[in-house]
């Protein structure tokens, strides 16, 4: 792992989902505390995350984005002397730097429109599928099925339940089996890829399917997805926050 070496700089970057990023950056935070170092964050706009960070979250204060549209091959725009390895850090403050992430207001009003819809009691699964089939096999992890997260839902009973995924016929599944209940930020197109990243939602619908999947009475990700480890630990730091 390479690190900028200038005395009040940390520079990292990024080509990777939009989780990814904000695991990065938050992973750093506390290592540029301690040094007393701003961080320069490489924010590579590219199909795994097409809109700038300070157009979906309020600012961080001492972390600055430099904003760059990737050729054929993303990797390329990486500036010399950065970070892409994550940063040591105990889970506890990670989980706290997590809730400096905060939406811009006008997407906080749908957050809430929508939370409102919802009510108190609702459940909320994030169900990933596509290209995360790969990562599983190489960490030799069992995906869950769908009837995983039927089972969950049905085990909570939750009047509304809210549906992330990244995928049509999935989206068209869950629709199917639970009709009214099933709550869904958009309707997905298409289905995604499972050889590469492939977008299949703007990445603001994913910020407001994520932040609900946050604030649910009851939760369940996809294992070894960034997305779902990202509202597990925001979770775990509202606990400790409350």
């Amino acid at each position: 792992m390479a690190l900028h070496t200038e005395s009040k700089l940390i520079r990292l970057y990024s080509h990777s989902g939009l989780c990814n990023r904000l695991r990065l950056l938050s992973c750093y935070r506390e290592k540029a505390e301690l040094e007393d170092k701003d961080i320069e964050m490489h924010w590579v706009q590219c199909p795994a995350c097409w809109t700038p960070f300070d157009e979906l979250f309020c600012p961080i204060p001492r972390v600055n984005f430099v904003y760059k549209k990737h050729g054929k091959n993303a990797r390329r725009s990486r500036p010399p002397n950065s970070a892409i390895s994550l940063a040591e850090i105990e889970q506890e403050k990670l989980n706290n730097f997590y809730l400096d992430i905060v939406p811009l207001q006008h997407i906080q009003e749908e957050i809430d429109s929508l939370r409102g819809a919802l009510g108190d009691d609702y459940t909320a699964c994030h169900v990933r599928r596509t290209d995360i089939c790969r990562i599983q096999q190489k960490h030799n992890k069992v995906a869950p099925i769908d009837q995983d997260f039927f089972d969950f839902i049905e085990d909570n009973s939750s009047s509304k339940v809210l549906i992330a995924t990244d995928n049509k016929d999935t989206q068209s599944t869950f629709e199917r089996i639970l009709g009214d209940r099933a709550v869904f930020v958009s309707v997905i197109p298409g289905n995604g890829s499972c050889r590469w990243p492939k977008r299949t939602t703007s990445v603001k619908d994913a910020v407001i399917d994520l932040f609900l999947c946050i604030y649910a009475k009851n939760f369940m990700g996809t294992t070894c997805s960034s997305f779902s480890g990202f509202i597990e630990a925001y979770r775990e730091g509202l606990k400790c926050q409350t």
